[in-house]
C-alpha cells in the first residue's frame, strides 16, 4: 500500500493522527553570498494537514521557493531542520537514508522549469522516481542476509545517500569500499536463491512501475508520446511529463513550485486541472505562485512578505 494509501485509510476522529502532515514553525533560511549574509525567511511559520491544497502568494524573491525546498528537505533552514516536521517527527532526527526516503515517497516535486533528463524518454522519465526508490533499499535487503550482509548493505547506504545538502565526501566512499570488499568473501556464501528470489521481485516491480507510469501517462493525454524525448515535447506536455513523476511514487503530499510559470493561460489551467483532480483523490499540495488567478485553485491561499507567512485568506 502506498504512503497515500496508508494515510487516507487512518478514520478521522478517534485513533486519527492528530498530527499536520507538514509543519514549520518560525523557521530561518539566510543565504551567504562571500561576506554579505541575504536573510529571505525570517520567522515562517506554515502548518499544512493531509489532503489540503495551500497556495502561497509572494513577490519575486520573498523566499517562496526556498520555503518549499525546505519543506521537501531539499536545503536546510538555519536551525538545520529541527523546525520543519512530518506528522510530529523533526527533519532534523531523520537520517540520511530517511531523508532520501522522505524526498522520494512522501513527496513529490514538480518545478517550474521540468527537469527532465534529454536522455530519456517519457516513460522512462516517469519512471525516474520509483527507480531512484529501489537504490534506497539494498541496506534493507542486505541486512537481512547475515552479519556480513549487514555490513555490505551499511556500506551501500553511505554510498547512496550521502550526507544532507553536502557531497560525500571521497573518504566516505573509500571507507564504504573498504568495508564492502571486507565483507566479501562472507557474501559470496549467499544462497544463490536469496539473490534470485530479490532479482524476481525487482523484476515484477519493475513491469508493475511501467504499466503504472504508462497508465498516468495515458490519462495525461501522453499516451502517444511514451518514446519521444523532451526535445520532441511542448512546453505543457513536458510539464505533464514532470508530474507524471512526481505522482509514481503516490506521494502524500505535491510541492508545486510555479508549475505554469511558462506556460500560456490555457496550458497552465490544464495542467492546474491535472494536480486538482489528484488533490480529489485525496493528495495534498502546496504551490507556490505570483498569480493570484492561479492560487484561487487553492482551498487556503497564503501571503509570504518581508520572509514571514501573513494571515491566511479563505
Amino acid at each position: 500500500m502506498s504512503e497515500r494509501a496508508r494515510s487516507a485509510s487512518i478514520p478521522q476522529g478517534a485513533g486519527a493522527d492528530p498530527q499536520p502532515l507538514l509543519e514549520a514553525t518560525e523557521v530561518c533560511k539566510t543565504y551567504r553570498l562571500g561576506r554579505v549574509e541575504v536573510p529571505v525567511l525570517q520567522g515562517a511559520t506554515l502548518r499544512v494537514e493531509p489532503g489540503e491544497w495551500v497556495a502561497i502568494v509572494g513577490a519575486s524573491g520573498s523566499g517562496k521557493s526556498t520555503l518549499l525546498h525546505l519543506l521537501g528537505a531539499l536545503d536546510r533552514d538555519d536551525h538545520g531542520g529541527t523546525r520543519i516536521l512530518h506528522r510530529g517527527r523533526s527533519l532534523a532526527s531523520m537520517s540520511n537514508l530517511e531523508r532520501n526516503r522522505f524526498r522520494n515517497g512522501i513527496v513529490g516535486f514538480v518545478f517550474q522549469f521540468y527537469h527532465l533528463l534529454p536522455e530519456l524518454n517519457v516513460l522512462e522519465n516517469a519512471m525516474l522516481s520509483p527507480m531512484v526508490g529501489w537504490s534506497l533499499r539494498p541496506g534493507l535487503f542486505w541486512a537481512g542476509v547475515g552479519g556480513a550482509g549487514a555490513a555490505l548493505g551499511a556500506a551501500s547506504a553511505v554510498a547512496t545517500s550521502g550526507s544532507w545538502g553536502a557531497t560525500l565526501a571521497p573518504a566516505a566512499v573509500v571507507a564504504a569500499t573498504a568495508l564492502a570488499a571486507g565483507a566479501g568473501a562472507s557474501i559470496a556464501g549467499v544462497a544463490a536463491a536469496e539473490v534470485s528470489a530479490w532479482r524476481a521481485r525487482w523484476s515484477r516491480e519493475s513491469a508493475q512501475t511501467r504499466e503504472r507510469a504508462t497508465a498516468l501517462l495515458h490519462r495525461f493525454g501522453l499516451g502517444h508520446r511514451l518514446k519521444h524525448r523532451p526535445r520532441e515535447l511542448s512546453g505543457g506536455e513536458r510539464q505533464r511529463v514532470a508530474i507524471a513523476r512526481a505522482l509514481l511514487n503516490e506521494p502524500q503530499v505535491l510541492l508545486a513550485d510555479e508549475p505554469t510559470g511558462n506556460l500560456d493561460e490555457r496550458t497552465g489551467g490544464e495542467i492546474l486541472d491535472l494536480i486538482a483532480a489528484e488533490h480529489q483523490r485525496g493528495m495534498a499540495v502546496v504551490m507556490v505562485t505570483h498569480d493570484a488567478a492561479v492560487a484561487r485553485r487553492a482551498t487556503r491561499r497564503l501571503t509570504l512578505r518581508d520572509g514571514r507567512v501573513l494571515c491566511p485568506e479563505t
